[in-house]
């Protein structure tokens, strides 16, 4: 039997990212790395102990704090120590550049 997958359902190609940054959900601060980005939103890891804590609050409305920035984010989905995140408004090139760049020099 085939194994069946989920079906990516953005437009945006990902691109594979590795920046450190926080998720703020509320007063909580959590600590993530990005794992991919595209201009609506991105995929993050996280502890996997901390996954059902949020899973819990699924939609949820977060901050994300990467590359001196803070973006709006809800987090769709979780699986596995990973969150699903969709972007408040579509990033402009240079803010997914941004992103890109703290993955190159480590910020």
């Amino acid at each position: 039997m085939a194994e069946r997958r989920r079906a990516d359902l953005r437009g945006e190609a990902r691109v594979a990212a590795a920046g450190h940054g926080v998720v703020r959900l509320k007063d909580v601060r959590i600590p993530a790395d990005l794992a991919d980005v595209s201009p609506g939103g991105c995929k993050l890891r996280i502890q996997p102990e901390i996954v059902p804590v949020v899973e819990k609050l699924i939609p949820v409305a977060v901050a994300l704090d990467f590359a001196g920035r803070t973006f709006g984010a809800t987090i769709v989905w979780s699986a596995k120590g990973l969150l699903g995140c969709r972007f408040s408004h579509q990033l402009r090139l240079d803010e997914v550049a941004a992103l890109m760049a703290a993955r190159r020099s480590g910020r």
